[in-house]
């Protein structure tokens, strides 16, 4: 969501908890059995498109070692990572 928004100028602003009283609630909701299914069905999915690239194993291993050294893929993993373990609540004037 961070890079779908770059091309976009905005304006956060903060607003108290006792303010946003269902995105306080939301945030507080413990993760669903749905979110589990989700993610696995999600990796599923990427390891099925891995397997479908027509590359051997040892060119695979080379590619994601590569991508372990790339700086631009470190710094997405990381966004994506970020995202993923907190989202962000923005508030769009």
């Amino acid at each position: 969501m961070v890079i779908q928004l770059q091309p976009y100028d905005m304006m956060v602003q903060y607003v108290t908890g006792k303010d946003l009283s269902v995105a306080d609630k939301l945030s507080r909701l413990q993760p669903s059995r749905f979110d589990e299914e989700c993610s696995l069905e999600i990796e599923f999915h990427v390891l099925s498109v891995m397997k479908s690239i027509p590359v051997s194993d040892k060119k695979m291993g080379l590619i994601l070692e590569e991508n372990k050294r790339d700086p631009v893929m470190i710094e997405l993993t990381l966004v994506i990572q970020k995202r993923t373990d907190k989202p962000p609540t923005p508030v769009f004037c």
